[in-house]
């Protein structure tokens, strides 16, 4: 520590005689900082080293229940034969209150792993997404269980990059997130890439002819009550058995529905009590459409996720960003945005930003205001202070110290050196001397 204290003593002498040295150096040190601060990487998330993972699997929409557990039985089976899993379990469907909104073709296979450490844990999901290579057709994405939490309370999504294609016409935006899903599976370090088209299933369309109805003396809405009731059925009345109650259903027999075209011949009675046919004042038809059309803030949108790996998320996000404002790429009248962990990220490092400067500014001027007085008010005592060093305040401290009390107070200090001068200490008056001549004085 003596060494050590000597060596500072003797930097700090060679160093403080020269600020604008110092200072510079301060300057290019920070300016270095900075320069190279973009090339280092940078993550919104650190990568948990969990011991339990979600594995989201997809099928073609539209799949039945029963194909999605077919399938997470034989994803599970390959899963299981990792010696560093420990329990697979799968969970498919919904329950009739749940919150959310897959379809059957969507379900979650919950991964326990075995304690590990060191190269085991770093390479896991490398391997749990070489297992269900083999399994064409169906997209997976996998997430530790804390990883996700986080990231769908941030975002509302459970991936690290999210893309919301946003726009009116449906087959548009079906095209539109196509395209974006194939951009990002062409960027470096994107895995699991996924994109759900919503799925098409059969529907029967009943369109009223309004001149048919007038003739037939009948009224939209009540048609298409009655359609409701013999497709669906309407409850008229409850049967009880003791304490248990049981509804009591009108509904049309299932050989008159088992077809659209037999609704043709379901009877309506008008308000004059004429009978007719649904056929002859509606069309029937086949037709396809979706039983779930995403919005967000009252705009259609379709959604494309991916995760990293290899590759540091804020880059990632750059580059994509830098490939969807290529021209062409989206249909008119539809539009992109980034959302995810790398939109959080950029939040969170503007607002770090900006509480670093408001804190340095908290922290600064007090100081200032601080120093300012302490020159302005003690500048005597400074000055009785350097001078009672006798015999250590050489003409260059001297010269170094006249330039920091040149202020308000220096004819405080040129009094104080005039006192000192007239002391008997001679090696008083002579730094006295030497500060007043660095002041530019002339002493008596």
């Amino acid at each position: 520590l003596r060494a050590l204290r000597t060596g500072y003593e003797r930097l700090l002498g060679t160093l403080l005689p020269r600020p604008r040295l110092v200072a510079a150096g301060a300057v290019a040190v920070c300016a270095g900082a900075v320069a190279v601060l973009p090339f280092f990487g940078s993550s919104f998330l650190p990568d948990f080293r969990e011991g339990h993972y979600v594995v989201h699997m997809a099928a073609v929409p539209g799949a039945s229940l029963e194909e999605s557990v077919r399938l997470g039985r034989m994803v599970s089976q390959a899963i299981a034969r990792d010696p560093r899993v420990l329990a697979v379990a799968q969970r498919a469907g919904r329950a009739e209150l749940s919150e959310d909104t897959w379809g059957t073709h969507y379900s979650e296979i919950e991964v326990e792993l075995k304690p590990l450490e060191g190269i085991e844990a770093r390479t896991v999901q490398d391997s749990l997404r070489a297992h269900l290579r083999g399994f064409p057709g169906v997209s997976f994405a996998i997430r530790g269980f804390l990883t996700e939490r986080i990231e769908e309370t941030l975002t509302g999504s459970t991936a690290q990059i999210v893309v919301r294609i946003f726009g009116e016409d449906l087959d548009s935006l079906d095209a539109a997130a196509r395209r974006v899903a194939g951009l990002a599976r062409g960027i470096p370090g994107a895995v699991d890439v996924q994109y759900e088209p919503p799925a098409v299933v059969p529907e029967v369309t009943v369109r009223l002819r309004p001149a048919a109805l007038a003739r037939a003396g009948l009224a939209g809405d009540d048609v298409l009550r009655d359609v409701e009731t013999a497709t669906r059925g309407a409850r008229v009345g409850q049967v009880y058995d003791g304490a248990r109650a049981t509804d009591v259903v009108v509904i049309l027999e299932a050989a008159a529905r088992a077809r659209p075209e037999d609704l043709g011949a379901l009877p309506l009675r008008g308000d004059d009590g004429r009978l007719t046919t649904l056929a002859r004042v509606a069309d029937i038809g086949r037709s396809t459409g979706r039983y779930l059309i995403a919005h967000q803030g009252t705009r259609r949108v379709q959604t494309v996720t991916a995760n990293t790996r290899g590759r540091d998320v804020a880059d990632f996000a750059r580059e994509l960003e830098t490939r969807l404002a290529a021209p062409g790429l989206l249909p008119p009248g539809s539009y992109a945005e980034l959302a995810g962990t790398a939109t959080a990220q950029r939040e969170a490092e503007r607002e770090l930003l900006v509480h670093s400067l408001l804190a340095g500014a908290v922290i600064f001027l007090p100081f200032r205001s601080s120093t300012e007085l302490t020159v302005d008010t003690s500048a005597a005592d400074v000055a009785r202070a350097t001078l009672t060093a006798t015999g250590t305040v050489g003409t260059r401290d001297a010269r170094f110290r006249a330039d920091l009390w040149q202020g308000p107070d220096s004819d405080t200090a040129l009094l104080v050196v005039q006192v000192l001068t007239a002391s008997k200490n001679s090696a008083a008056g002579t730094a006295a001397r030497e500060f007043a001549a660095a002041l530019g004085a002339q002493v008596a």
